[in-house]
């Protein structure tokens, strides 16, 4: 599933494809849209949290790019810190999503989307898992970048220069309305680090990225597509 909704994804906005797809074909097998939905964001969640520390720790690396600021150093730790707190206690996302007000002919879902949220609660070891592993997606993507800077031999760059800028890129292909994160990949990458690698590589090796990290998971999902069979929901 995940890699056919990147094969749509390549095509669509943001992560509208991959999600989309995914929530669909979830939805469709299993009956549970809410239950469905629920998983989806609060794995959006977790890929934001993950990222976002991943920008925490590389940020004292890009101090000769950018003026370093303590502020901004503060400000990441602290959406960190509050954003974990809240997915190791979703009891207080249920709260806020019963407050919320709504029409009544909508109340009973939302209230199970908040119920669905508290299912979590007692799982926290699968929730630092997911986590860990969101930390290393981002973490590979960084280094994918690092190996594409290498791979066309960019002078006066290194490895902490990339991986400062990288999780910038990927923020920027994720929020950015594009398709596939074209165009928002290799203007941050270059704004980060064309006055230092130069225009023209970093636009390069950042736009390599996008055939690793885009068109092969759509090589890979397009025959799935195809192919695939699987039982029933019910067997």
């Amino acid at each position: 599933s995940w890699f056919i909704g990147r094969t749509f994804g390549i095509f669509f906005s943001v992560t509208i494809g991959l999600d989309g797809y995914r929530l669909y074909d979830s939805a469709s097998y299993t009956g549970e849209v809410i239950k469905c939905t629920t998983v989806i964001a609060i794995e959006k969640l977790i890929g934001f949290i993950a990222l976002t520390f991943l920008v925490f720790v590389t940020f004292p690396m890009g101090f000769k790019l950018l003026s370093f600021s303590l502020p901004t150093l503060v400000v990441l730790g602290g959406f960190v810190t509050v954003s974990f707190i809240t997915l190791l206690n979703p009891r207080v996302i249920q709260i806020a999503v019963m407050a919320l007000p709504t029409p009544n002919f909508i109340r009973a879902k939302v209230n199970k989307l908040g119920a669905s949220v508290t299912a979590y609660s007692g799982k926290r070891s699968d929730l630092l898992l997911a986590v860990f592993f969101g930390f290393i997606v981002h973490a590979a993507t960084a280094l994918m970048y690092f190996c594409t800077m290498m791979a066309i031999r960019t002078e006066h760059t290194n490895i902490f220069d990339v991986l400062f800028a990288s999780p910038l890129v990927i923020y920027a292909t994720v929020l950015a309305p594009t398709v596939g994160g074209l165009g928002a990949r290799e203007i941050v990458g270059v704004a980060l680090l064309g006055g230092q690698a130069g225009a023209a590589a970093a636009l390069t090796f950042f736009h390599l990225g996008w055939w690793v990290g885009d068109v092969i998971p759509y090589l890979i999902g397009l025959p799935i597509l195809a192919f695939r069979s699987r039982p029933s929901a019910e067997q």
